[in-house]
Order: structure tokens, then sequence, then C-alpha cells
């Protein structure tokens, strides 16, 4: 006689995936679509440096050159090709911010102080110190010849920083046809790559990648995006481990790493810089971090 087991389901109450927009991406032709859509299916962040940006809209639209990216010191990675600014894509956005209500959108950010901020619900405001720490810290240790003064060049940094701080989230970036038919980095990658931090590609064999992508794929799905993925955009996830943040020793109550970094109870605000650059005694949290990113 067969066995009767009763039958039960279990559910699992998940937390929503955390996303940061790759500024070019947000800058890009489908950026603000593509924020407006995601924020329906998980909770994005966007870069403080694209609010710089889009403060000096006009600059920008006169001085396309200052929107220039960096250029890849490695010797394994080209230089970078410096798409064309896209100015109906800076003016959405800066009209959105004035129309569009971005609470109700699931967009959030982490800004010059916190009543620039726009945080989820229930994130304790430490959050923003624990972000300007590891951004002054990438900026006290960059390689050699690399420059964090361009505006998309600090934006990588913000969209690097804010990854670490959040801990599980990864950046969404994407591919331009150049870089897709040529199997290139995203240029975010190869941008991080001029400042030391070095982004390999996931094999298209991974195991966990491909659990991950078809995921994303469907959260795309949902979230209205199929349109996109056939018209040619070509998006990419970008993973950022930065060990100082994963191997923290407790954890806060709001689920993110409580990190104690040793002589840094207040920042520097009293400290004096030279030429803009942060003391080279500001301690290193970038130690032993990797890179890693795939197409969706």
């Amino acid at each position: 006689m067969a066995t009767l087991l009763p039958t039960f389901s279990v559910t699992l109450s998940q937390q929503r995936w955390a996303c940061v927009l790759d500024p070019t991406l947000a800058l890009s032709p489908h950026g603000l679509f593509l924020a407006t859509q995601l924020g329906k299916v998980m909770e994005l962040w966007v870069v403080r440096e694209l609010w710089h940006i889009l403060d000096n809209t006009h600059f920008f639209l006169r001085h396309p050159e200052s929107m220039a990216l960096p250029s890849a010191k490695s010797e394994n990675l080209p230089a970078l090709q410096q798409p064309a600014l896209d100015e109906a894509s800076l003016r959405n956005w800066e009209q959105s911010r004035a129309d569009i209500d971005l609470i109700g959108l699931n967009v959030f950010w982490i800004g010059d102080a916190l009543g620039q901020s726009l945080l989820p619900d229930g994130m304790k405001p430490e959050i923003i110190k624990r972000y300007e720490q590891l951004a002054c810290s990438f900026d006290a240790h960059l390689s050699q010849g690399a420059d964090i003064s361009q505006p998309l060049s600090a934006a990588f940094r913000d969209a690097a920083a804010l990854s670490a701080t959040l801990g599980s989230a990864f950046i969404l970036t994407h591919q331009s046809s150049t870089e897709f038919a040529e199997h290139l980095p995203p240029a975010i990658c190869r941008a991080l790559d001029s400042c030391g931090v070095s982004c390999q590609a996931v094999s298209p064999a991974d195991e966990i990648a491909a659990i991950e992508r078809d995921y994303l794929q469907h959260l795309l799905v949902h979230a209205g995006l199929s349109k996109l993925m056939w018209s040619g955009l070509h998006l990419a996830v970008l993973h950022l481990t930065v060990p100082t943040t994963t191997s923290s020793s407790g954890v806060m109550s709001d689920g993110f790493p409580d990190m104690q970094f040793p002589e840094m109870a207040d920042l520097e605000e009293s400290w004096e810089f030279e030429g803009g650059r942060r003391p080279d005694s500001f301690p290193y949290l970038w130690e032993g971090v990797q890179g890693f990113w795939y197409p969706i």
C-alpha cells in the first residue's frame, strides 16, 4: 500500500532585489524608461553623480567633451569609445524630477546629505556614512594616472561604492553594439579596470550565472522590457565583491553589514586635501575587490 504523505507548500518571503543603475545606461535613450519600469520589480538605485550632471544639463550640452569616458589602462582592454551625448535623455531626466514621483517609482539614492537622499523605508541613515567611507577610500587609493574628476568617472566610482555599500546589490549595465559584437566588457568594467578594480567575464557555462540570468530575464519580462531586448539593448550584470563589506563581524538591524572601520568614527570634515585627493593614509577598504560580469 502506498504511503500517504501530507502535501505541504513553503512560501518564502523574499527581499526585493537591489540594483544599481549604471550611469551610462541611465543616461542612454532607454535610461528613464528602464528606471520607471524596473522600480516595479526591484529596489532600484541611481548614483548621486547623476543628479549632479542633471543640475548642469545646459553646461554638458554645450560641452559634451566634458562627459568623456576614462581610458582603460590594461593592455588587455581597448580604449573606451566615447558615446554620443543623448540630449533628449538628459532633458527627459531633468523634466522627470519635477513631474514624476520618484518615491512611487521605488527609485532611491544617497545624496550629499541625509536631507538630499531618498532611502527605502526602514533603512537606517548610517548607510550614508558607510557609503562615504567606501567612496573616499576609492578616491584616496586610485591607480597612478587614474582621474576621478570627470563626471562619468565619478559616476562609475559612485556606482561601485553604492553597490558595495548595499552588499547584495548588483550593477545593471550594458554593452554597446560594438562591445557586444566584439565580446568586449561594458564601459563601466573597463573604467573600473583603469582604477585598479579588475572585472572578469563569467563563463557562459557557469551554472550560478545561468540561474541568476534566468531569474532576471523573468523580472525584465514582468517589467515590460522585452521589447528593449529585442530592439538591440544588450543588458549585462556586474557584481563586485569587496571583502571589507562581506566579511564584517556584525549585521545591523536593517540587514546591512556593520562595518566598523578603524580610526573612522567621524568623516574627514576637517581634513585638508591636496589637489582634491584624500591623504594616502586613508584606510584602504577595497583590498581584494573582484568584479564579475555577464550578459543577460
